[in-house]
Formats: C-alpha cells, sequence, structure tokens
C-alpha cells in the first residue's frame, strides 16, 4: 500500500485488519472525524460509527449507510464503500472509503423546510379565503407557520398613523414557541418607522421580504427583543 497516493484522495480512507482494528487512515479521513491517526491507530473502527450495534451486519455489504462520529461528538452522514484486500500469507485488509452525505442532507433539509412554508402559505390562503373577517383566525395561522418553520417567535405588526401624522408599527397579535420560551415577553405596543425604520417601510411596501441579520438588529430593530436573525413579511389586506 502507498499512503501517498491514499493521502491524494479527497474522500476519507481507512484501512482496518481483519478483526476491525485500525492500521491507517488518510488525511482527508482526519479532517472530516477531527481525528489524529495517533489516537485511532490500533484502536477498533466500529466504535466510530453511530448505532455500532449494527457494524457486524452493514460490514456484509460492499457499501452501507452510516454516521461517523466525530471527536466533537458531531455526527456526520456518510456512506461507506469496503474494499476487501487479500494479501495471501500477511492476512487480509479492508480498505474502507467514507464519502461525507452531510451536503447531501442539508440540501433535503431546505427542500423540507420549503415545502413546510408552502403548505403553511396554502393553508392560511384557506383561512383567509373563507372567512369574512382575516382577523379571525390570524393566530392559528401565525401557529401553524411557527410550527412548520420551527421559529421561535411570529409577530404581526399593522400600520397605523399616530395621531394623524406619524406612521407606525402597531402588534397586532403573535404566536410564541411554547418550547423556548413559556412567559409572555414584554413588547412595545407601537414602534415609530421614523427616523430609524423608514427604509424598512419602503422595502415591505414595495413587496420586498426583508432579512435582518444580528449586527443590524442593535440599531434597527432593539424593540423586537429577540437574539436571532429575523425574516419581515409584507402581508396586504384591501391594497
Amino acid at each position: 500500500m502507498n499512503a501517498q497516493i491514499l493521502d491524494s484522495f479527497y474522500e476519507g480512507i481507512i484501512v482496518i485488519n481483519n478483526i476491525g482494528k485500525i492500521i491507517y487512515t488518510n488525511k482527508a479521513f482526519c479532517e472530516l472525524s477531527k481525528y489524529a491517526f495517533s489516537s485511532l491507530k490500533g484502536k477498533m473502527f466500529y466504535p466510530l460509527l453511530f448505532n455500532s450495534e449494527n457494524y457486524s451486519c452493514q460490514i456484509k455489504h460492499s457499501s452501507y449507510h452510516s454516521k461517523l462520529i466525530a471527536s466533537d461528538g458531531s455526527l456526520i452522514p456518510a456512506k461507506i464503500f469496503s474494499y476487501p484486500l487479500n494479501l495471501g500469507n500477511k492476512g487480509n485488509l479492508v480498505i474502507c472509503q467514507i464519502k461525507n452525505l452531510s451536503h447531501i442532507h442539508k440540501n433535503q433539509n431546505e427542500i423540507t423546510l420549503r415545502e413546510q412554508i408552502l403548505e403553511s402559505i396554502f393553508y392560511a390562503s384557506q383561512q383567509f379565503l373563507f372567512s369574512n373577517n382575516w382577523s379571525e383566525n390570524i393566530h392559528q395561522v401565525l401557529e401553524h407557520l411557527g410550527n412548520s418553520v420551527q421559529a421561535c417567535k411570529i409577530r404581526l405588526f399593522e400600520n397605523s398613523l399616530e395621531n394623524g401624522e406619524e406612521l407606525t408599527m402597531k402588534l397586532h397579535d403573535q404566536w410564541i414557541n411554547s418550547i423556548i420560551k413559556q412567559t409572555i415577553e414584554k413588547t412595545h405596543d407601537i414602534i415609530s418607522y421614523f427616523p430609524l425604520y423608514e427604509f424598512i417601510f419602503y422595502e415591505l411596501s414595495r413587496g420586498n421580504i426583508y432579512y435582518v441579520d444580528r449586527d443590524e438588529k442593535n440599531l434597527m430593530l432593539k424593540h423586537f427583543n429577540t437574539n436571532g436573525s429575523e425574516v419581515l413579511i409584507p402581508i396586504f389586506v384591501k391594497d
């Protein structure tokens, strides 16, 4: 075996003997698992796999899916290809190729999230279309949307003119994830657009969705009293 050739592979390579002890790992596997080769050499391979009790069944196949347990405790979805190597009198080895599937799982999660959002929008549309008063069932719509996208909270603000002059946002309804927050939070009933929030109003009034990251929040959205990022979505009622 040429270690230099195996180190040139961009996917993880691990070599085990006939009883499952690790005798070699390439650089790509060390980077993926966050283990140094010196800490793995001579150790059994199967404890590195999640649900390792199924290992004896899995190794009978030329390829199988599992999750690699990295040194920091993170689980890495992977497909493992096994290649038996007969060395004659020197015994048998197995070369395992570890294919990282994290990006595939990430894409699948994003697709699932989009489907959940679309389903929530369809649900909300049904509720609004078949109701004479859209505010009657807005809370259950917010709850449905919040649970679907696993949001921490959803707040519905309504544009209004304070004293007939100043454009403000007035809290109309809110939903808070009961798992994350059990207590009702204090919030400002009325938030002024001007001067700090003027451009937000113009963006939303064009029908644009506005994303607010953590850095902007300290300056613009301190009234919302949240720690994470936010997405502002405009809703138009009778234009």
